[in-house]
């Protein structure tokens, strides 16, 4: 693991300066709220609620970006398809509940892959749908291939956007399929993207055509051969992410005219290089994700060392969609770590209002966004480093679903511990926690957890999957904290110096447990994002709502100065 010391004026113009894909030096959270990967805490349809998706292109560049949506159960990719932005473009988007399930529908004109109102297939349980992306008609169905998930899941969840990356101005396509590109027959990606005087595209069928007849990169388009547009990487016609998006999500109760607002968790830095997959390519829908950048250091501020900042590098690490023991969830990557690093917490910290002069109502948002690619979640195998052997000299092959885990006496429950203060410095005189209150401790046991709190009819966003937090009677008004672990686990991201199972996961004080080696260095806390929503009622017969965005408590070990 590397420790760079920086002075702290070298360490805030690495924020401030590492926007660009090309020159990143390390993943990290921009306070600004642009990056190349947005994450949206969650999305949903319930008991009258719609949710309205902005995304917004802030650069003079042609954008392709990934948004996949995620259900709140186990994080399974319930849709995802590609946004192709012109500069300065605004893509939006309506999830919405249509017969019991989650509908996206968009007006947006903004290309897509697949087209807006093309024909998709879905399989479902009663065989191949053919219906389209943007049916009003018809939810999305929950299919054969996630046994595991239900509708109500996928009523709920929560939404990653990746940026693919950037089509250079001189990209042209092979719009009549001869196998080449000519400035009489075909033409440029860019001319068919860009939104004219009515606001619509000039052609979204460049995109359909780049991806079935190809592309042919840079030059002036005549008789040059064309290639694939696919692929990890110097992919034709396409350039590295360079940043830029941001977003929020609004959650609208249709039945009270309620609104309340999510805003993004913006990272930057996380790859350096494209990454375009089809979203119908069964072996690389999961891909890109939050695993499959390319930059393996991450950098947070750390205001405990002369340095300011604390820049890691990490390890590759086994792919865990392909180790959870579900064949119908490809590769997405494995590279986990450096967006682990930057979203982990130990602690969380909001307020609540559930005053009942006021008809005060709070619910918390916890999402576990890292959780599918193997965090907390015991689903990599011992050949960590992907060498052919695990730790104990045993072949493994890292083509197919693992058995061994490197992560040790880990589940995929999340302990917490939640202690309440008023607003005038009183503690609660015992703990409290979710219900129920399990013998071995309270847990979190879904990828998106919203914690209800007493006192009120009914979850605030309207969550059909809500646990509800027991204050007890006095405590109508103050803050909370929720911290990850108990007195029998703990969760820290651990580096020894091992030469292969370099990365694992403690359960208990972040020693080697189980392995040969000695422990250097421990981050502790689960990588986490969420927000605090607020209801209530004044006495003239108004009512108000807010949202706050949750602080964090995070882990800051002392660097030892580098060599």
């Amino acid at each position: 693991m590397k420790k760079l010391k920086l002075t702290k004026l070298a360490a805030a113009m690495l924020v401030a300066g590492a926007t660009g894909g090309v020159n990143a030096q390390a993943v990290h959270v921009n306070p600004d709220g642009l990056g190349q990967v947005l994450l949206y805490p969650y999305y949903n349809v319930n008991n009258n609620f719609q949710t309205n998706i902005h995304l917004v292109n802030t650069k003079n560049e042609y954008k392709i970006v990934k948004i996949r949506f995620r259900e709140s159960g186990n994080s399974q990719d319930v849709l995802d398809f590609n946004i192709y932005m012109s500069p300065y473009d605004v893509w939006t988007g309506v999830i919405r509940n249509v017969d019991g399930k989650a509908n996206l529908t968009s007006d947006d004109n903004t290309c897509t892959l697949p087209a807006n109102d093309a024909e998709v297939t879905f399989n479902t349980d009663q065989g191949q749908v053919t219906g389209v992306l943007n049916d009003p008609t018809r939810g999305w169905p929950m299919n054969t291939a996630y046994p595991d998930v239900t509708d109500a899941d996928a009523r709920e969840g929560y939404i990653e956007v990746l940026e693919v990356g950037v089509i250079p101005n001189d990209t042209w396509v092979d719009m009549n399929g001869d196998g080449q590109t000519d400035t009489t027959n075909d033409k440029k990606v860019v001319s068919g993207l860009k939104h004219g005087s009515d606001g619509k595209p000039a052609d979204c069928s460049v995109v359909t055509a780049a991806w079935t007849n190809g592309v042919t990169a840079g030059g002036t388009g005549n008789n040059a051969s064309v290639a694939n547009w696919g692929g990890t990487d110097n992919v034709a016609g396409l350039s590295a992410p360079t940043g830029g998006l941001y977003g929020h999500a609004i959650f609208l109760n249709n039945a009270t005219g309620a609104a309340y607002v999510a805003q993004v968790t913006a990272i930057d830095d996380w790859s350096t290089q494209d990454q375009h997959y089809r979203p119908d390519d069964a072996q690389n829908f999961l891909r890109p994700s939050l695993a499959s950048g390319n930059v393996t250091d991450s950098l947070i501020l750390n205001p405990a060392v002369a340095a300011g900042a604390t820049v890691t590098t990490w390890p590759q690490a086994v792919d865990a969609t392909l180790n959870d023991g579900d064949s119908n969830t490809p590769a997405s990557g494995n590279n986990p770590f450096p967006i682990s690093h930057v979203l982990m917490a130990q602690t969380v910290v909001n307020d609540y209002f559930i005053d009942p002069q006021y008809d005060g109502a709070t619910d918390w948002v916890i999402t576990f966004p890292m959780r599918k690619h193997g965090i907390f979640n015991g689903q990599y195998t011992e050949d960590c480093n992907q060498d052919g052997t695990d730790k104990n000299g045993t072949s493994t092959d890292p083509t197919k679903e693992g058995k061994d885990t490197c992560f040790i006496n880990q589940d995929k429950d999340v302990a917490v511990t939640i202690a309440a203060y008023d607003r005038e410095e009183q503690e609660a005189e015992s703990k409290f926690g979710v219900s129920p209150v399990l013998t071995t401790g309270t847990v979190l046991t879904r990828e998106v957890n919203v914690l209800t709190f007493n006192g009120q009819a009914s979850s605030v966003l309207g969550s059909d999957n809500n646990q509800l937090v027991n204050t007890g009677t006095d405590f109508v008004a103050g803050w909370m904290s929720l911290s990850f672990g108990d007195s029998s686990k703990t969760y820290c991201l651990t580096e020894t110096n091992l030469s292969d199972d370099t990365v694992f996961f403690s359960s208990t004080d972040g020693t080697a447990d189980n392995l040969t080696g000695t422990a250097m260095e421990n981050y502790c806390g689960v990588p986490v994002i969420g927000f605090a929503a607020l209801r209530g009622n004044n006495p003239v017969g108004s009512s108000f709502g807010e949202t706050i965005d949750h602080r964090f408590v995070r882990y800051l070990p002392t660097v030892p100065t580098a060599p």
